[in-house]
């Protein structure tokens, strides 16, 4: 009788729709890694490595020689 009702439970639509909602959880996640990076450059991703490239540029054009 106990095999019966776990076959029940296994067999059921509420199984189907909690093994789909912990599977796109979990592959939610994993979609982040392989998702294509925007076309930002890597220099730019935020606002100090902006500011660093931008102080590089002035010191570049008042020194030209150095550069």
């Amino acid at each position: 009788m106990l095999q019966l009702a776990i076959e029940e439970q296994a067999s059921s639509s509420d199984s189907e729709v909690m093994r789909t909602n912990w599977t796109s959880r979990l592959a939610r996640p994993l979609g982040r890694i392989f998702r294509p990076v925007e076309r930002i450059p890597a220099e730019f991703l935020d606002r100090d490595a902006e500011r660093i490239a931008h102080e590089i540029e002035l010191i570049r054009i008042r020194f030209p020689h150095h550069a």
